[in-house]
């Protein structure tokens, strides 16, 4: 079982970095350690998309991911392109 190598903690929490996956303490969010994609059973956009799902979004972002996902863009992808998009129209 892994622990936090600076509280002890036992509850660690994975967070995409790419092109690796970062390793933090969910306690004292500390780094502790970097994982290849290819090591863990989820895919890069699974973690991608479980990290978006914490940020906040404005109902206009909402309304814009679920229709690029309904034409199979991912939550990543479509978080990518409003941002591209914000800064063209500022």
């Amino acid at each position: 079982m892994e622990e936090c190598k600076y509280c002890g903690c036992t509850e660690l929490e994975r967070i995409p970095k790419p092109p690796h996956i970062g390793v933090y303490c969910k306690s004292c969010g500390k780094w502790q350690k970097w994982e290849k994609h290819t090591n863990n059973p989820k895919t890069r956009e699974e973690y991608r998309d479980e990290y978006l799902d914490r940020q906040p979004a404005t109902q206009e972002q909402i309304y814009y991911i679920k229709n690029l996902q309904k034409n199979g863009i991912s939550k990543f992808q479509a978080n990518k392109i409003i941002e591209v998009l914000k800064g063209e129209v500022v």
